[in-house]
This record gives C-alpha cells, sequence and structure tokens, in this order.
C-alpha cells in the first residue's frame, strides 16, 4: 500500500505539471506548443550517499511537452561545502539532460568524483530558460537542492589485539578484532572492540560503534573525534577533549601498538577520567 501511494503522489503531480503548460500566469501565455514546459520531479532530495568507485547522483526532471527531442542545461548551479559556497566545478561535474522524442522524463548526472572523502555537498540546480520553463516555476519546480556525500567503501585490513583499561583496570583483551581500511583514504576503523571483550548484552554491551582513525605519512596514528566523541558504548562516551591534552588526553605508540588515554562521559554526565585503551595491529 505504501507504494501505490507513492506512485498516486507522484501521478497526481504529474498530471499537474502537465495540464499547467496551457494556462494564463502572472501575465505570460505558455502554451504546449510553444515551450517545453521543464520541471525538477522534486524539489528537495535530501541528503544521498554515493558510492566512492561509482560517485555519481541521478535527479529526474520532466517535461509537459513530449514531442521532439530537446536538450537543455542548468542555468545556475550553487555549491556549499563546509559552510562556504564554492566553484561547482571544483567539486563536481554537472551534466545536460536530453529528452527523446515522445518522452517526458529525462535525468542530470551529477558527479562528485571531485569531492573530498568525509565533505558533505550541498547543491542547488536552478533551471531557467524561461522559454521553456512549466508555469509552476513560480513554486520552485524550476529549483532542486540535493546533499551529496561519498560512501566509504571498506575493506579489511587485517585484526588487532584490543585492551580496554576502562572497565577492566588491569586491562581486559580480545584477539582478533576487525580492523577495517576506506578505500582510497588514510582511515581505517575498528569493528566493535568492546563487544569482542566483553561480549554482548545483557552481560556485555548492547551498542558499540568502535573507533576510526588515520595513518600519517610517518606511520603515526590518530583518532577520529567527530565533535570530540571517539567512541560509544553503551551509556560511555569516549571524549577527545583539545583544552585537556595533554593531561588527560594523550597517545603512546611503541611499534605497531597504541595506547590512548582520554575523557569520558557516563550517561552525558560530565567528564571522568580513566578512558582508556590500546590495540596492537597484525597487519
Amino acid at each position: 500500500m505504501k507504494i501505490n501511494k507513492i506512485f498516486f503522489g507522484l501521478t497526481i503531480a504529474a498530471m499537474a505539471l502537465f495540464t499547467s503548460c496551457n494556462v494564463d500566469n502572472e501575465g505570460e501565455r505558455y502554451s504546449i506548443g510553444n515551450g517545453q514546459c521543464v520541471a525538477f520531479t522534486n524539489t528537495s532530495l535530501g541528503s544521498v550517499e554515493v558510492p566512492v568507485n561509482s560517485p555519481v547522483y541521478k535527479i529526474g526532471i520532466t517535461r509537459g511537452n513530449s514531442n521532439g527531442d530537446f536538450t537543455g542545461k542548468v542555468g545556475k548551479i550553487t555549491a556549499v561545502v563546509d559552510g562556504d559556497t564554492v566553484d561547482y566545478q571544483s567539486v563536481c561535474n554537472v551534466s545536460d539532460f536530453t529528452f527523446a522524442n515522445g518522452v517526458n522524463q529525462a535525468e542530470i548526472s551529477v558527479d562528485v568524483t571531485l569531492l573530498p572523502m568525509g565533505k558533505v555537498l550541498d547543491l542547488t540546480l536552478e533551471y531557467n530558460d524561461i522559454i521553456n520553463l512549466s508555469p509552476t516555476y513560480h513554486t520552485g519546480t524550476n529549483k532542486v537542492n540535493v546533499k551529496i556525500n561519498k560512501a566509504y567503501s571498506w575493506v579489511s585490513a587485517g585484526t588487532c589485539t584490543f585492551t580496554d583499561y576502562t572497565f577492566a583496570e588491569n586491562g581486559a583483551t580480545a584477539q582478533n578484532v576487525a580492523v577495517e581500511h576506506a578505500e582510497a583514504t588514510n582511515l581505517y576503523r575498528v569493528i566493535k572492540p568492546w563487544i569482542a571483550v566483553y561480549g554482548p548484552a545483557p552481560d556485555g554491551f548492547a551498542s558499540d560503534t568502535g573507533f576510526q582513525f588515520t595513518v600519517g605519512s610517518n606511520g603515526a596514528i590518530s583518532l577520529v573525534a567527530s565533535g570530540g566523541v571517539v567512541a560509544e558504548a553503551d551509556q560511555y562516551t569516549f571524549c577527545w577533549v583539545e583544552q585537556y591534552v595533554p593531561d588527560y588526553c594523550f597517545t603512546k605508540q611503541e611499534g605497531n601498538t597504541y595506547y590512548f588515554e582520554m575523557l569520558g562521559l557516563v550517561d552525558g554526565d560530565g567528564y571522568y577520567s580513566g578512558f582508556a585503551f590500546e590495540f596492537t595491529w597484525n597487519k
């Protein structure tokens, strides 16, 4: 039933588009026989993720006049990355669109090969060919917005021996904990290390985000702390807090063994010291 409702909604939208191409609109006369009556299928596409090995997203566009072939292009493209407006050509490539004779639907391809991994592209496309616009452009159907990022492609990067010192003062260890690598990046992650040590709920942990790290050219690694958060396991949050480096947040490395000590939150209630773990990476 849900699928039927979705298609019904699209059908009504398409009918409204096609029938509106032969009406007066603010003093302008649009005719199926004159213009193409072009509009975007959706005006907001939300957030999408594309695979890193094929980083292309396709945006639907439609027309009310299906007579003859027609090729058009987006007239205005706005690209925002990290809150800054950038030249769209530095982060993506936007194709033209072509309608075949008798066809009302076409697609615009957005290739984000140039978009750096971990970045989100806030992209707005605007079709501004006044002759071929749909009259519904007054309600925004000549614009579409989408936020695009590239999904990491994770592959095996060996295993590690993981030791937790947060919940076991003298350390509790698990062998053969999976390590993965995000292809085409220097990003790695350790998969569910606390569940590997203590087991799943109810006696162990119900949730375990694991943690990510990057590897520098000299072989040193740095924890990834998104918003200061390194990892979460049930009600415990491991935090890397810059103002407490190196007193409470620091790293030690000996060969391929890495030790981390940091602050933590327990149910979000203030910082606690003593959150620590280490792993030996068996590449």
